[in-house]
């Protein structure tokens, strides 16, 4: 039986690039699985990583 881990954060924040390669990683090893269940929820993290990642705004120049 699997257990559920609900709001994992590592080291309370990580850094744009380490969360795209997380995204990375997690999407080929999804390639890797068969159909089911554990490539669906490794599929939903990666689209979760996603999101957070799109939520960081970009960088801007105010240089006038």
């Amino acid at each position: 039986m699997s257990y559920e881990i609900k709001g994992l954060w590592i080291g309370g924040a990580i850094s744009v690039e380490a969360a795209e390669e997380v995204e990375r990683a997690i999407l080929i090893r999804t390639t890797q699985l068969p159909d089911g269940p554990l490539r669906f929820e490794l599929h939903n993290l990666a689209n979760a990583v996603r999101a957070e990642i799109q939520r960081v705004p970009k960088p801007v120049c105010d240089l006038i």
